[in-house]
């Protein structure tokens, strides 16, 4: 049993394509991709279609029920009876508007209001080319709307509804938070709330995910599993831990994140009610997001995260970002930002990691990894730095940039 989601993702229209899930619904990984890119090499495009034709089900409503029914264990605080927040959501053109708007519902959200031209399914997503709850531009009519209505928090959830980014109502406006700062949030939520079991409670991030991530996991005597890029990974790892083990919550820094394991996905559904209930449980203590967010900066320093995407086009920009990726293993850099840095090189198949050409470059508060992405023609170059203040992250972050583009230009 196999299953195929076709989808642009939160990617223009041009990058439409298909997923796939093997029979415990987690993405396929390495192996299973090359047998089926041999497989489909080497039959002709209509070869196979028609013996299939009779097996093809189209579902009823009984399986969305059950997600639903499934995600809704995952509540960690009650609603009922407490001042809940209003919730400006878009699921920009995709398909997230039924499952989230349903799920806030039975958790007691009862002030649900959606952006009007983001609301209906459309591929041509005629509001925003690049439907990525990542980018500035994807929120902006939600933030226009919620500053109208005076909503306490904007939910964005990407076309397939497998992401979501949110920005916070605050005094000077709405803050948008990134992947990092969202994940935090939810993971010390989710950790501090939780019923206790005597299992080992896991805790699985991607190589480029915050490292405050894994410092609030280990606060709480949670385990820590790095695994590459892509939210596969963690999916597969869900099923290769031992009895004594109990996932509790993976993120990604790219806006992915999996509460429960009723998926091998991430699951921006799941995410919507915990960063729902989450603001109406802090709002309960007098404090926003932001607020808690500065909390826990106070407690784990000051993280801070960005990312640089370079576009290499055609062949020839293959070539080149894939030699900029060997130039820099053949001569990794040694210190960054007056700081010593330690070189990974996950090509050589770290910590029984599959290869992947990625190079991180960590020192005692900086942090660089490069990878070429492996869905768009873009390299991409992670940032992270800590500091005593958010002035001074902030300011560490714009040199580590500045000293990491000169670097790669030469």
């Amino acid at each position: 049993m196999a299953g195929i989601v076709i989808t642009a993702s939160h990617n223009p229209k041009e990058y439409n394509g298909y997923k796939v899930y093997n029979e415990k619904g987690c993405q396929i990984t390495d192996g299973a991709a090359k047998d089926i890119l041999s497989e489909i090499e080497n039959c002709g495009y209509f070869d196979k279609i028609h013996p299939y034709r009779s097996i093809i089900e189209v579902l009823d409503d009984t399986i969305p029920k059950e997600f639903l029914k499934e995600i809704r264990k995952y509540s960690l605080f009650s609603l009922r009876g407490i001042n809940t927040p209003k919730i400006v959501y878009t699921p920009l053109n995709g398909t997230g508007n039924i499952p989230v708007r349903e799920i806030l519902k039975n958790v007691e959200i009862k002030d649900i209001i959606v952006v009007p031209d983001q609301e209906k399914p459309d591929g041509n997503f005629p509001t925003c080319p690049y439907p990525n709850p990542e980018e500035k531009a994807a929120l902006k009519l939600a933030v226009e709307l919620a500053d109208k209505k005076n909503a306490d928090l904007v939910l964005a959830t990407d076309p397939d509804a497998d992401r979501v980014g949110i920005a916070v109502k605050t005094k000077n406006g709405y803050q948008l938070l990134n992947g990092n700062e969202t994940g935090v949030l939810m993971e010390n939520y989710i950790f501090s709330l939780r019923k206790k079991t005597d299992k080992t409670p896991v805790f699985v991030k991607t190589i480029v995910t915050s490292d405050m991530s894994g410092d609030i996991a280990k606060a709480y005597g949670a385990e820590v599993k790095e695994v590459l890029t892509g939210f596969k990974y963690i999916g597969e790892t869900i099923d290769q831990l031992t009895s004594d083990e109990q996932y509790v919550f993976g993120m990604e820094e790219s806006y992915g994140y999996l509460v429960g394991t009723h998926a091998r996905d991430k699951d921006a559904v799941s995410a919507a009610m915990i960063i729902a209930e989450m603001t109406a449980y802090y709002a309960s203590q007098n404090k926003s997001l932001t607020e808690k967010l500065n909390e826990l900066y106070e407690k784990y320093g000051y993280y801070k995260t960005a990312l640089l995407s370079l576009a290499f086009l055609g062949k020839e920009g293959k070539a080149e970002m894939n030699e900029i990726v060997a130039e820099l293993r053949k001569n990794p850099w040694q210190t960054i930002c007056g700081e010593k840095v330690t070189v990974k090189d996950y090509l050589t198949g770290l910590n029984g990691l599959p290869k992947s050409n990625v190079l991180a470059f960590a020192g005692k508060n900086v942090k660089i990894t490069v990878r070429p992405s492996g869905t768009e023609p873009k390299l991409k170059i992670y940032f992270q730095t800590k500091a005593d203040s958010e002035q001074n992250a902030e300011i560490l972050l714009q040199k580590l940039k500045d000293q990491a583009e000169n670097l790669i230009k030469k």
